[in-house]
């Protein structure tokens, strides 16, 4: 996940200094490619670890974020053009997008993320402590078992 953000920050920074046609096309390809990979398994890992008492929330205000601020953030990106050029915007997309890749990799949760079958238990953290049980172990023999009174 991390290194498919990293080629959209190199991506979404070349784009800004495309000096042709073919390449912004090709740049754009590449962003729409591993952008698309990361949206897609960011989206499945927030909806299989949210408790589902809250996934509808969750996901609604993930989309609200993903998909609903756009049109406010439109105004800044255009005064970000108008005033330091569209090579800048790029630029400063693709350090946010590079952020995102640096903090994928050094949280570790993040870094440990991964998709499980449904129903399958989380695997063990590494600081996780062995489960105590309730009952002591069952004797190996039942002649070891406690002596019966008479």
């Amino acid at each position: 996940m991390s290194g498919a953000s990293f080629i959209t920050a190199v991506g979404t920074v070349a784009l800004g200094h495309a000096r042709s046609l073919p390449y912004a096309v090709a740049f754009g390809a590449l962003i729409g490619l591993t952008s698309g990979i990361t949206a897609a398994v960011t989206g499945a890992l927030v909806q299989t670890e949210t408790d589902p008492r809250y996934l509808g929330r969750v996901t609604s205000v993930a989309t609200l974020c993903a998909l609903g601020l756009a049109p406010v953030f439109f105004p800044l990106a255009g005064g970000t053009v108008a005033v330091w050029g569209a090579a800048m915007f790029f630029t400063l997309c693709g350090g946010i997008c590079l952020l995102a890749a640096v903090f994928g990799v050094a949280v570790p949760v993040l870094r440990r993320a991964e998709l499980r079958k449904p129903g399958a238990e989380p695997a063990p953290s590494e600081s996780a402590s062995p489960p105590e049980s309730a009952s002591p172990p069952a004797p190996a023999h039942p002649s070891e078992s406690a002596p019966i009174k008479r």
